[in-house]
């Protein structure tokens, strides 16, 4: 992995858009949240644009109303785009104009290399256990809502721990997040 690069960036940037995949699911929302709270206590602009509304079946996640389908003004430091295989599937264009610095953190195996950093693993059951292993590395200190959040999303792109891509390591995470209140 390429902590040092996404550290680096982050440390050295002021604002952030966050974005992701049309049809927004568990990840896509558990990801985004959880990643905007980081870049959040760091004292840094954020916002969180997503081509649709957030479903109401995620409504009860914290923060959950800072997930807008209304594109923010500008200009953005960068762009980091979660749980996105290509730029096609945000559903919204000039994606290359939104920031000068792209960050590309994805588990989908067809995900193209599109950003300027591509932190991407196919074996990671979803975008949030990159995010979680991150914040694992850095030692944050994961509050509830946050835990709730990467919970939400793991559980919802393995089908409820049912899918193939659900192991041991995954069920660790989830316990560790359940241990921090989710």
């Amino acid at each position: 992995m390429i902590w040092s690069e996404l550290s680096s960036v982050i440390a050295h940037n002021h604002s952030f858009l966050i974005s992701s995949h049309m049809s927004i699911d568990g990840d896509c929302a558990g990801s985004e949240l959880a990643m905007s709270w980081y870049l959040k206590t760091l004292s840094k602009r954020v916002a969180v644009y997503n081509h649709e509304a957030l479903p109401a079946k995620f409504a009860f996640l914290h923060d959950a109303d800072t997930l807008t389908h209304t594109r923010p003004s500008g200009p953005f430091d960068v762009l980091m785009v979660l749980d996105c295989s290509n730029p096609q599937r945000l559903g919204w264009e000039g994606m290359e104009q939104a920031a000068p610095i792209i960050v590309n953190i994805d588990h989908h195996r067809d995900n193209v290399n599109f950003g300027h950093i591509n932190i991407v693993r196919g074996d990671a059951s979803a975008t949030a256990q990159i995010i979680y292993e991150y914040f694992f590395h850095i030692n944050a200190d994961i509050p509830k809502a946050v835990a709730e959040a990467l919970y939400t999303a793991i559980l919802t792109d393995t089908g409820g721990f049912r899918f193939s891509n659900t192991n041991g390591e995954v069920l660790s995470m989830c316990a560790d997040l359940c241990n921090r209140g989710a």
